[in-house]
């Protein structure tokens, strides 16, 4: 597998008329430098290979890298934290940029910045091109390994320059602002230096300036080359060919550079892994109980629909007992019309079914008393109802109606009192 780093131009540069040569590296796994050159970005994915690994490096100026303080043990917390932290350094609003947490550095927290336009267009750019890449990652990030020391160093290009530092993140800014920025560094050292006389100056304090066209600084960490743009990947070219960038810590930069990938999938702040870890459990739980009620509810509502359809069963079971030639609308209507015939002072009944006569017995014994029908099941020769009423006294009563009227065998099989008065089941078997 080869690393194939290649460098994206601003995204103002995208759709200009202007021809675009695209720097571009191939790293062995070990860092060894396998090929290197520029490129028009049609000529781009004709240099792919089959074993590569494409890097999409972005600008700096657009993906700058950051330090900052964040609290809490987790590192997860802190990564959901992170924004908030970086606000009040950030000159657009959080929901309009990306951002990527990196490794730690001390005790704080390092991350990237893009912001959403700027990527969407890169994005959109290499697939119009047909280039699919692996990872997209800040070219400063790149590096972050190499190691400043105590001192400041500000690499001067014809197009940009680049500030290394053991105060911050590496940065980078064009040529016209980095004079400026070193202008006023220069006096705020002089300011420092004139309120506080009897201090010595401290190292970092001093900013050298890395110029391709003088000669070498033995104290600055890689040497640009002559006439160098500030284009990251000729810088680390002309270290690897110089020599001063060993292959292994060139790989050790290419590796550590993509804890800043742009390419992964955000993480998504809803999932129940985003969660804090205290509250994880307590999150769990709370599912489990949802789910056991939720279960519990469906158990419930299966149940009462098994005994509906079981009682629509038994109401059509008696119906074809009680009125065989009619049809079954309004069981509840037919049967108090069927009743009703049968009342007393009645005209003579057109039904003379046992079952039915059996119907119009009970309800005759319960119309004087305060007892109610609340079920009733079985067959013509033996019923069983459930009652409602207001005491013992009133079942007694129409145990004895009912087995002088039907000339049956009728007992209360069983009797409950409550606040509500009290729940019997009688059965009434014919005599044989």
């Amino acid at each position: 597998m080869n690393w194939f780093l290649f460098q994206l131009p601003e995204p103002e540069m995208l759709g200009a008329d202007t021809p675009l040569r695209l720097r571009w590296l191939r790293l062995r796994r070990n860092g060894a430098l396998a090929d290197q050159g520029e490129a028009a970005p049609d000529e781009l994915r004709a240099l792919l290979a089959a074993d590569d690994h494409a890097v999409a490096l972005l600008p700096g100026e657009r993906a700058p890298l950051h330090r900052v303080f964040v609290p809490g043990k987790s590192g997860r917390v802190r990564r959901r934290a992170l924004p908030f932290a970086l606000e009040d350094r950030l000159s657009e609003d959080l929901e309009q940029l990306r951002i990527v947490a990196g490794p730690r550095h001390g005790t704080e927290t390092l991350a990237g910045v893009v912001a959403h336009r700027d990527l969407d267009r890169w994005q959109d750019w290499l697939r119009e091109h047909g280039i699919h890449v692996s990872h997209m990652i800040p070219d400063l990030a790149l590096l972050r390994s190499l190691d400043p020391g105590d001192q400041v160093f500000l690499f001067s290009g014809t197009h940009r320059s680049i500030v290394l530092s053991p105060e911050a993140e590496p940065l980078a800014m064009p040529r016209e602002v980095a004079s400026w920025w070193l202008q006023q560094r220069s006096a705020a050292t002089t300011a420092s230096d004139d309120t506080s006389a009897d201090e010595t100056q401290s190292p970092q304090a001093a900013v050298h300036v890395v110029d391709p066209a003088a000669e070498p600084d033995p104290r600055a960490p890689l040497q640009p080359p002559p006439e160098w743009s500030g284009d990251v990947l000729e810088l680390l070219l002309a270290g690897v060919q110089s020599g001063s960038l060993p292959p292994s810590d060139l790989q050790r930069a290419v590796r550590t550079a993509l804890a800043f990938d742009f390419a992964s999938s955000a993480e998504s702040p809803t999932s129940l892994g985003a969660l804090p870890a205290p509250w994880r459990a307590p999150a769990a739980l709370a599912l489990v109980l949802v789910a056991v009620w939720l279960g519990s509810v469906w158990l419930e509502a299966w149940q009462l629909e098994r005994e509906y359809r079981a009682t629509e069963r038994d109401i059509a079971a008696l119906f074809e007992e009680t009125l065989p030639q009619a049809r079954m609308v309004d069981p509840v209507g037919q049967f108090e019309s069927l009743l009703g015939q049968a009342a007393p002072g009645a005209s003579t009944p057109t039904v003379h079914n046992p079952l039915g006569e059996a119907l119009a017995s009970i309800m005759e014994g319960l119309a004087p008393r305060d007892l109610t029908l609340q079920r009733l099941r079985g067959d013509p020769d033996r019923l069983e109802l459930e009652l409602e009423g207001s005491g013992i006294a009133e079942l007694e009563q129409l145990r004895e109606a009912l087995r002088e009227a039907m000339s049956a065998r009728v007992r209360i099989v069983s009797a409950e009192t409550g606040e509500q008065g009290v729940r019997a089941r009688m059965t009434i078997e014919q005599q044989p």
